[in-house]
């Protein structure tokens, strides 16, 4: 059962309003979190992990282990999404996180990745319908 969504915040969900649990970040936190008001949506996260608060940066998977942590929930339980299939979905998928590919070009999936998307809104149809499914 997936319990939470953390997003790749920059091209991910930055371009794309929508609502999530957290967000791991290449920016430094303020810069982050700062976005997040301005868009009005930084009540849906429960925390946001920049550079300078996590001790690895993505792909190590010791960067998903901690973005668990902040959430309180097992990888198995976390969907993790972002724009590259490499460092964020595969990269997830690695951790044992349900690593999921917003491939919106519609490019060639790269092995490896087991999980894509096109839009933001779809993955919003997913994620409910699978909750409400458990």
């Amino acid at each position: 059962m997936i319990r939470a969504v953390g997003f790749d915040l920059d091209n991910t969900l930055f371009d794309h309003v929508g609502a999530a649990a957290t967000g791991l970040a290449s920016l430094l936190q303020e810069q982050q979190e700062s976005k997040l008001r301005s868009m009005g949506i930084d009540e849906f996260f429960v925390s946001v992990l920049a550079i300078g608060t996590l001790s690895v940066p993505k792909p190590n998977a010791q960067a998903f282990v901690e973005l668990c942590d902040a959430l309180g929930c097992p990888p198995e339980e976390v969907m993790y999404v972002g724009d590259d299939p490499h460092n964020d979905a595969i990269a997830a998928t690695n951790a044992g996180l349900h690593g999921v590919w917003l491939n919106r070009e519609s490019l060639e999936t790269p092995i490896g990745v087991r999980n894509q998307i096109q839009t933001l809104d779809s993955l919003v149809t997913g994620v409910t319908t699978r909750i409400l499914e458990c």
